[in-house]
């Protein structure tokens, strides 16, 4: 299609085509996991929805997998990305939920939800767990730019995720 000059029109178009659908929320995390392998800071591991069991019967049994897990010398940071819109101070009930068993089974003190952003002023908002943990355990709402300032996919995204982690 694309050698043959087809190109999709929103209104109609004078050729059948195939309509071509992605899953956005995948390829976000597998976006953003690229991009913090490729910037790596030394010392730092980076796993790719790693999972552990959750709930079980004698016959079944659930997960848990977060997106993004990066370790760093004795710290477990947990990333978990979120292809939405958010109001930047007010984030799902769902999420902080699914954050803070994920803080629990990994035993991270610090996690990230992540989101996309095209609009500079989305700032990113730390809040604390309240129970859970021996010590007090937390999420940040972050937001990354998609693209950059010449509107091509941001390639920085993965340090400036590194930069939201605590030194």
């Amino acid at each position: 299609m694309i050698i043959l000059n087809y190109s999709p029109d929103i209104k109609s178009g004078h050729e059948n085509m195939l309509a071509l659908l992605f899953d956005m929320n995948k390829l976000w995390e597998e976006y953003i996991y690229r991009m913090l392998v490729r910037n790596k800071e030394e010392g730092t591991t980076v796993s790719f929805q790693n999972s552990q069991t959750f709930w079980q019967t004698k016959t079944y049994r659930k997960t848990i997998r977060p997106d993004l897990v990066i370790t760093k010398g004795d710290e477990t940071y947990i990333i978990d990305t979120k292809w939405k819109v958010i109001d930047s101070t007010k984030p799902d009930d769902d999420d902080l939920k699914q954050i803070f068993a994920y803080n629990l089974y990994w035993k991270s003190y610090n996690s990230i939800l992540l989101y996309p952003t095209t609009a500079i002023s989305s700032k990113s908002v730390s809040g604390d767990y309240h129970k859970g943990l021996d010590k007090e355990h937390g999420c940040t709402l972050a937001f990354v730019e998609v693209l950059d300032t010449s509107g091509a996919l941001n390639k920085k995204c993965g340090e400036q995720v590194y930069s939201l982690l605590p030194r």
